[in-house]
């Protein structure tokens, strides 16, 4: 338990920092004098259902049976009339689990059954100076008011995007105090996405704006973040007004981070959930953006993607695999279809050679071949002179 623990804090608390490890490491140590049902349970069992995820040397039966006990211990602390800050922080890692492993009905419901506790215990709101919390034995006195602002930040953010990728309502206690400046920012922009929010393309872009701002130091975050802004374009495509270039250009810088990352996370067996979510959804935007400059990402997309199947081979990335598989057939079929249409127009207008030829000459239209490449063809024409910037000049003035 002590080796699990240590690699818990060394890959979930970098990113979601609400528990105190020396506390963590002494509850260990009596936990073998404590009763099945004791607070802290819940805890160490949701710590070492976390740390067996990221870990390749437990054996294959122990997380089954960390996963059965500990879900046993939830259930029994939703009897109790008065639960504890440490059933809270059980059913916030046991929502963590299940981000990772299930699928989103299950995950949803745990975090409707957390943000409820943390009404019952009124975590979100400023302690009394002499609050009868402390007084339960276990962990409860080693929750900093630092740490307590973390465990319903944490909470509430999961609660949030659980409930957007679900589209189910979420859940907001009344009289929120809990704040800090740092957390503001994410959950600020998480706040914006609000499906039930009628944003302009300009707030958009500005939400857009703020996201590529951030400065993230750990990698899941990184990809939270790309994350957020691939749901920003979706936004903007749902608008049905045109996405500038500067955005689209902002998209995709994020995109190329985000699948770099994804990447040698992957490689490390760092199984956070966006490792998987980044990838696909990049190539949704990927396909729906569909210019030269997207389309030539969809490669790299799909050797993170064929990698993620591989190495981990769960049923969900199964799942997905197939899903990109289908969604790139449809983009090869359909720009089939319209090579077919163009290439029929071709056939019957465009003999070159013939004696009706169209007497208009490509010289006034196309770049000298002079200004291409050495080693340019036709095929360069298209790369050296994007469609919006044959329309944008005034070669159809005088028409």
């Amino acid at each position: 338990m002590h080796r699990l623990a240590d690699i818990y804090f060394a890959e979930i608390q970098p990113v979601y920092t609400f528990l105190d490890p020396d506390a963590v490491h002494t509850a260990v140590s009596a936990s073998a004098d404590q009763p099945p049902e004791h607070p802290s349970n819940c805890v160490l069992l949701g710590i070492a259902a976390l740390a067996c995820l990221f870990s390749k040397e437990e054996p294959s039966g122990l997380q089954s049976e960390i996963i059965h006990n500990a879900r046993a211990s939830l259930e029994y602390s939703t009897t109790l009339a008065v639960p504890t800050i440490d059933h809270v922080v059980g059913w916030l890692l046991r929502v963590l689990y299940l981000r990772f492993t299930s699928s989103p009905n299950p995950t949803w419901l745990a975090s409707c059954t957390l943000m409820h506790f943390i009404e019952t215990v009124k975590l979100h709101v400023e302690p009394a100076p002499k609050s009868n919390l402390n007084s339960i034995h276990g962990l409860q006195e080693t929750y900093s008011p630092q740490l307590r602002r973390q465990i319903y930040y944490t909470a509430q953010i999961f609660n949030t995007w659980i409930s957007y990728d679900y589209g189910q309502a979420r859940i907001i206690p009344r009289d929120v105090f809990w704040w800090t400046t740092e957390n503001r920012i994410f959950w600020k922009l998480s706040d914006s996405l609000d499906p039930n929010l009628q944003l302009s393309a300009t707030e958009l872009e500005n939400i857009l704006e703020q996201t590529v701002q951030l400065k993230p130091s750990h990698p899941a975050m990184k990809l939270k973040r790309c994350n957020i802004a691939l749901c920003v374009y979706r936004r903007l495509r749902v608008t049905g007004c045109a996405v500038s270039t500067k955005a689209v250009d902002k998209i995709l810088q994020l995109g190329d981070d985000g699948i770099e990352i994804a990447t040698t996370m992957a490689k490390a067996h760092s199984p956070w959930w966006h490792v998987l979510n980044v990838p696909f959804q990049l190539l949704c935007v990927l396909l729906a953006i569909d210019t030269r400059a997207s389309l030539s990402r969809v490669e790299k997309v799909f050797r993170t993607l064929k990698l993620l199947a591989d190495k981990y081979g769960s049923e969900a990335i199964r799942e997905t695999w197939a899903s990109a598989c289908t969604l790139l057939r449809l983009q090869i079929r359909r720009k089939r279809d319209d090579f077919e249409l163009l290439n029929r127009v071709e056939i019957d207008y465009l003999a070159w050679g013939s004696d009706d030829a169209p007497s208009a000459s490509l010289d006034q239209i196309l770049p000298d071949s002079s200004q291409l490449p050495p080693d340019a063809g036709d095929h360069c024409l298209g790369e050296f002179w994007e469609l919006d910037e044959i329309f944008s000049t005034n070669m159809f003035t005088t028409l």
